[in-house]
């Protein structure tokens, strides 16, 4: 407030109004909190070296028990695998086994029969 020739007159309020000069209070605020937030997001960001050396041993941990797993369900597979080839076989010899029994007792009995002949 100004007293000018005994009149009072109401000067603008900066801050309610936010206007001085060409800018407004509100985007130097503006302004102030995005750079509040971007040093915050390079806070966050940012990363020192052993920061990167202990993600770089957490990776390779991964990439290590990862390779690991793998190797087991691949052998675990493999021995699945040759376990039902063995079984196949096994069950496939017996078969041939009987077919051979078979065919040496006709073979057996034909001769038997022939000698009566």
């Amino acid at each position: 407030m100004t007293q000018d020739n005994n009149k009072i007159t109401q000067q603008s309020d900066i801050f309610l109004t936010g206007e001085k000069g060409s800018k407004s209070w509100y985007s130097y605020i503006k302004t102030i909190t995005r750079l509040e937030e971007s040093v915050n997001n390079l806070k966050t960001i940012s990363a020192t070296k052993s920061d990167i050396k202990e993600s770089e041993l957490r990776t390779q941990e991964a990439i290590t028990k990862s390779a690991k797993e793998t190797d087991r369900k691949i052998t675990e597979a493999v021995e699945r695998i040759d376990k039902k080839n063995k079984e196949a076989s096994e069950k496939r010899l017996s078969h041939y086994k009987w077919i051979v029994g078979i065919i040496l007792s006709l073979c057996t009995i034909a001769a038997i029969l022939y000698q009566k002949i």
